[in-house]
């Protein structure tokens, strides 16, 4: 084979294409006219046919418009069609937000494939439980299955509040069946599902009632309670059918056990690291210098399949931070940063290292990232001091009169308490009244949130302080004393706690552990066997059927503890879900699957 010369042109594509769009602009050498609803848009119909199925089919087939210089379009709008001529010619479409579905629509028709996967994608990062079921007919309309399963996902994760829309009530039996077959459905028991699916019948029962039992088919009745649910049961003429039908699904694991897809995820977020410089390898560092390291880093654990994952990072480093959700906004709030001059130096001492935190910021899930525009706290925080109750955030702390520093235990100032709560309507913090007068150990106190009330637990020295705060009548009060004391046995100590159902936990990494009923005001303490490593935090988890588990994080994984097992001294390990990294003093919280779906 003789030896051949090759000549290229660099860009020629580029080039091409421009001067294709510059013919179509000047009308030169077009040799159709697209006709829609009285607009006219001059093409090549190679162009149009190379990108088009619709258009390669109707030039390259035995059609009457192979030889027709004029098309006309029907069921298309025509500034979707403009954009679409657009993007055959340079690559790139664009439109306004509330026009992608129409565009979609245009694309679907026309058979501009990739415009199609592209509106897809785009919608099903919009996706909310305000739109998905008005998405996931759209999505049905044209059986896109990626868009489809996305709606009918985020509708089960949010079944409750779907459930009070008008949209819910139009619903079709298949779409509500489709919803109800999944396992992410977002309840807190069957219940809940019980009534999901009588309000949808109830609402047009002479046409609906013959999908009842399909639909009660899909609760898993094993687990509700027929004796409460027996008025609702008589109302929808099941009750004797539910019954006999609750026997059959006993004998199924599928139907007895409780859903785990609607469980919520444990998210850890920050931490830091504190030894000596050596270890960290940084040139001019000392054998005898220490430092310390903070990390934004943030990971989610599901408890369902025992797996970590990542989490967009923090804007800020933070350690010991507080992890609060108000509504579907999860805001990190205060803790501890390094010392912009004490990263590295030769003190021991890791409170000369780290600087106190008054900065808030919230996790934006439509974005996938973290905004800093929330006003930031008056006064520094740890997490424990934190909790969110009755729409806000509550902040209680000591009110030093340095605000940059950690108050000291025994600092007389630490009678003197600072309450603020953030107002997300106003996004600023409004100050509260504080009690008249409590001993309160900044390094021991814990608060928490139960029936519309903020308690707070700490150690006075000699017995088990708490106290708590009414926000509606801004009032504190002492409540039921506890029949037993409690102090910190070391300085390492953490205390933390966490409400499940009607009672708050409080648990100490020295292997202390109270609870407290806000029903029966009744205290119980129990005894645990010493936590290997000194847990920063604690979560439970929201899901339905595991409302009876505390998942306590450490340096290197999870630990699981039982409510029922406390007395029994029972500290289990869940699998090998070890925390990646060499962080510590993670701050951690159960929350909503929701924030994770676009992540999975």
């Amino acid at each position: 084979m003789a030896e051949a010369a090759v000549f290229s042109t660099e860009g020629h594509t580029s080039l091409l294409v421009s001067a294709l769009q510059s013919f179509r602009k000047s009308k030169d050498l077009c040799d159709v006219v697209v006709v829609v609803d009285g607009h006219r848009f001059h093409a090549h119909r190679i162009v149009l046919a190379s990108i088009s199925g619709y258009f390669s089919a109707m030039f390259l087939g035995d059609f009457a418009e192979r030889r027709q210089t004029e098309i006309m379009l029907h069921n298309v709008d025509a500034a979707s069609v403009a954009t679409l001529i657009d993007y055959a010619y340079t690559g790139k479409a664009q439109c306004a937000v509330d026009d992608v579905e129409r565009l979609y629509a245009s694309a679907h028709f026309l058979q501009f494939d990739d415009v199609v996967t592209k509106c897809s994608k785009w919608l099903r990062t919009r996706t909310d439980s305000s739109n998905c079921l008005h998405l996931g007919l759209f999505a049905d309309q044209y059986n896109d299955s990626l868009l489809m399963s996305v709606c009918d996902r985020t509708a089960a994760v949010n079944i409750v509040d779907v459930a009070g829309t008008d949209k819910f009530l139009a619903l079709s039996a298949d779409h509500l069946r489709r919803i109800l077959a999944l396992d992410e459905l977002g309840v807190k028991d069957e219940e809940e599902v019980l009534h999901v699916v009588s309000k949808w019948v109830k609402h047009d029962y002479e046409s609906r009632e013959k999908h009842t039992k399909v639909l009660l088919s899909l609760v898993r009745l094993p687990l509700i309670d027929l004796e409460k649910c027996e008025a609702l049961l008589m109302e929808l003429q099941v009750r004797e059918w539910v019954t006999e039908r609750v026997t059959e699904d006993a004998k199924s694991e599928a139907t007895a056990s409780p859903r785990t897809g609607c469980q919520d995820v444990l998210l850890v977020f920050g931490g830091d690291v504190f030894g000596k410089g050596w270890r960290v390898g940084k040139e001019g560092i000392g054998e005898d210098d220490y430092y310390c390291i903070v990390s934004n880093e943030a990971m989610y654990y599901d408890p369902s399949q025992d797996v970590w994952s990542s989490f967009p990072s923090l804007v800020e480093p933070r350690s010991r931070a507080g992890l609060v959700t108000v509504g579907d906004v999860l805001y990190a709030v205060g803790g501890e940063t390094v010392h912009p001059d004490c990263a590295y130096s030769e003190t021991e001492d890791r409170e000369d290292h780290i600087y106190p935190m008054k900065t808030v910021e919230r996790y934006d899930s439509k974005q996938n990232r973290w905004i800093a525009d929330v006003e930031p706290m008056s006064h520094p925080r740890r997490g424990n001091e934190v909790t969110s109750c009755l729409g806000r955030i509550f902040g209680i702390s000591p009110n030093p009169k340095k605000q940059h520093y950690w108050v000291k235990a025994d600092d007389p100032e630490t009678k003197n308490w600072l309450v603020e709560a953030y107002s997300p309507e106003e996004n600023r913090w409004i100050p509260f009244s504080s009690p008249s007068e409590c001993t309160y150990r900044l390094e021991d106190a814990t608060v928490a949130a139960l029936s519309d009330q903020v308690y707070v637990f700490y150690d006075d020295g000699d017995t088990f302080g708490h106290i708590r705060y009414d926000p509606i009548e801004d009032r504190w009060q002492s409540f039921s004393p506890a029949p037993f004391s409690f102090h910190r046995t070391s300085e390492t100590e953490h205390n933390f706690t966490v409400t499940i159902n009607d009672n708050i936990y409080f648990f100490s990494s020295g292997a202390f552990c109270a609870s407290f009923s806000s029903k029966s005001e009744q205290w119980s303490k129990f005894s645990l066997e010493p936590f290997e490593w000194s847990p920063w935090a604690v979560g439970a988890v929201g899901g339905a059927g595991d409302r009876d588990k505390f998942y306590i994080i450490f340096r290197y994984g999870v630990r699981v503890i039982n409510v029922d097992s406390l007395s029994k001294r029972a500290l289990m390990k869940s699998g090998e879900n070890y925390l990646p990294g060499r962080l510590m003093h993670y701050g951690a919280k159960f929350i909503s699957r929701n924030f994770v779906l676009n992540l999975m």
